[in-house]
């Protein structure tokens, strides 16, 4: 469990399965198979919908569905997802430049 601040705790997913299709989703990319990657991210986010709609787990998922499509030259839908995570992110006080960068580029594209 992660603790979002004011004593509330959310529940994240500590299955071994979730770290090892994460690892796998990031091979595929650096693989530059696109597609097998946007499969995985798919299914992560629907599982962290499903299972864990407040997670940390689920907003990385939207982070890796729109780095998937942002691979996939999808730039709408990659947008989409990543400003999904950022809100997510800024709800738990988690910032990251890295996505903003991201997002630039996406613009630039």
């Amino acid at each position: 469990m992660a603790s979002t601040g004011c004593y509330k705790t959310v529940e994240e997913p500590i299955d071994s399965k979730w770290a090892k299709k994460t690892e796998e989703y990031w091979s595929y990319s650096k693989k530059e198979d696109y597609n097998k990657a946007l499969a995985i991210a798919k299914e992560q986010v629907s599982f962290g919908e499903s299972k864990y709609p407040e997670s940390v787990f689920l907003a990385e998922s939207y982070y890796r569905l729109g780095y998937a499509f942002k691979d996939l030259k999808d730039y709408e839908n990659a947008e989409h997802y990543f400003r999904l995570a950022l809100s997510m992110y800024k709800t738990k006080g988690i910032t990251t430049a890295h996505t903003y960068k991201v997002l630039a580029r996406i613009d630039r594209e």
